[in-house]
């Protein structure tokens, strides 16, 4: 199917109700959407599977958002929305989600369709267990393919079982095989980082979190994690790494100050030491107006992360759990994503 094709069957599914909807050329060879005789079109903005990439690969860095132009795409992913929101952008995919105001009082607001109701080809969503998100994490983070048994180290999971992963990747087009196709020579390379991120990004943004929260009253969140909270961590050999906000702060500075504190803390830590040390510090736990979230991290967060002196994860985890908390920080995760990863 052609683009034209497909963004046509994208508009006729998401604006069923509205004057009948036309995909045709313009004179100068783009796409626009004709919305019978008395609106006036509207340019699309091709944007593919959806991704984040996708999108502020055809967005225009402009404000306010331009309200002849709407991005089209086969399934925006959540980021990806979430980001149009921020900029109040108008968008429609294949689900039947639809957000539109127009220059001449076209307005559209729909949630998405189930994506059971489409019987065209389905493509199956990549199935994230916790070995791939971590074997994908030491990949991104490198920028190339270690060997089975050096990504096993750093993550703690078998040999088999990283090698299982990578196949999946080569399976997806994200990795593929270089030299040898087994035996020592073997090696693969990155063959679509970006998508691999956007994907891996996605899942991590979304996955539940083992959380202590707590309250603490700082204007200066860096000053308070190093005056506060990183001794006594060193001090019962605890391995922590920031991330979120104040991640951002220290490794790629997007904003001058940190409304809130994340800080990744290792299983055995978080599992029988946190809690008490924090009562030492007089740190008070929270179920409601937290300024401080530490989660449990697995293996993979502290092997990759990186020291600017404080230690902060590596810049796809960073990016993923800025993705997460959404808002503003969707901006410093770009900004992440620009400076620190490139891809």
């Amino acid at each position: 199917m052609d683009v034209q094709n497909e963004i046509s069957a994208i508009v006729r599914k998401a604006l069923a109700e509205l004057p009948p909807a036309a995909v045709e050329p313009d004179p100068r060879g783009n796409l626009r959407i004709r919305l019978g005789t008395r609106h006036r079109p509207l340019q699309v903005l091709w944007a593919g599977d959806g991704w984040p990439s996708d999108v502020r690969r055809v967005v225009a860095a402009s404000t306010p958002w331009p309200r002849s132009h709407v991005v089209v795409a086969r399934r925006l992913t959540r980021s990806a929305v979430d980001w149009l929101r921020e900029h109040d952008a108008n968008w429609i995919d294949g689900t039947g989600l639809a957000r539109i105001v127009t220059p001449d009082g076209i307005l559209v607001v729909r949630q998405p369709l189930e994506a059971t109701t489409d019987s065209g080809p389905k493509t199956q969503p990549f199935s994230w267990s916790d070995v791939r998100k971590d074997v994908a994490e030491v990949v991104l983070s490198k920028r190339e393919v270690p060997r089975a048994a050096e990504i096993a180290n750093e993550t703690g999971w078998s040999s088999v079982a990283v090698a299982k992963a990578l196949s999946s990747f080569d399976a997806s087009g994200w990795t593929a095989k270089a030299g040898a196709a087994r035996g020592p020579g073997a090696q693969r390379r990155l063959a679509e980082p970006q998508r691999m991120l956007d994907a891996w990004a996605e899942a991590v943004a979304a996955e539940p979190r083992t959380t202590i929260s707590a309250h603490a009253t700082f204007t200066d969140a860096i000053g308070f994690l190093n005056e506060r909270l990183a001794l006594p961590l060193n001090k019962i050999n605890a391995r922590w790494a920031a991330s979120g906000w104040v991640g951002s702060q220290v490794a790629a500075p997007y904003v001058t100050s940190s409304p809130t504190l994340h800080l990744y803390v290792d299983a055995a830590t978080f599992d029988t030491q946190l809690l008490s040390l924090l009562q030492e510090v007089q740190i008070r736990v929270v179920t409601e107006g937290a300024r401080i979230e530490f989660w449990r991290g697995r293996q993979v967060v502290f092997a990759e992360s990186r020291r600017h002196p404080t230690p902060v994860a590596d810049p796809p985890r960073l990016y993923a759990d800025l993705l997460r908390l959404g808002g503003r920080a969707i901006e410093a995760a770009q900004n992440v994503r620009e400076q620190l990863i490139d891809y």
